[in-house]
């Protein structure tokens, strides 16, 4: 249900097939950096009553959603949220543990609640676009950020991507 509704930004990779194919049209000049940014621990970082919210708006949106089902944005939702809320157990040398943040490990709906919030994050972050921002690429695979920023400007983006949820949501980056 909530699958159809991600992938659509400019920033979303498939897979390394497709960013190979998306990088090989872009001209590097002395003055860019490649960087990598990457969220720490996103999936037990994920705010999920934010995520909850985006996904009855998205769901809301979706002109399509009569044609695959019968429920409601809200029921849909309720059912995500039971299912982030159940799936959170995990076994470990014998005992019982639940996961108290984010999105369970392991859950097959985890991968898209994530990218939910992050298609979200992308939105917050870039409202005019990347270029505001010193970027000449900005592609994203889940929590791998690839980026080719103005050189001196990759902590000031590293600063802008930390600041939006800074008490969910760290980045780390990787200088090339």
């Amino acid at each position: 249900m909530l699958k159809p509704l991600t992938g659509k930004r400019y920033s979303h990779t498939e897979n390394s097939a497709s960013f190979v194919t998306e990088i090989r049209t872009v001209e590097i000049d002395n003055e860019d950096i490649l960087v990598s940014y990457d969220v720490k621990d996103l999936f037990t970082s994920i705010p999920l009553d934010i995520t909850y919210s985006l996904i009855v708006d998205t769901l809301s949106k979706d002109s399509l959603l009569k044609d695959r089902t019968k429920l409601n944005p809200i029921h849909l939702t309720q059912l995500v949220k039971f299912c982030m809320k159940e799936g959170n157990f995990f076994h470990w040398k014998g005992t019982f543990f639940s996961q108290k943040r984010g999105a369970p490990m392991g859950s097959p709906l985890s991968p898209i609640v994530a990218e939910i919030f992050m298609e979200h994050l992308e939105e917050k972050a870039f409202p005019s676009g990347i270029a505001e921002y010193n970027l000449k690429l900005f592609k994203r695979y889940v929590d791998d950020i690839f980026a080719i920023v103005k050189k001196g400007h990759e902590d000031e983006l590293l600063n802008h991507l930390n600041s939006l949820f800074p008490h969910d949501i760290e980045f780390t980056i990787e200088k090339e």
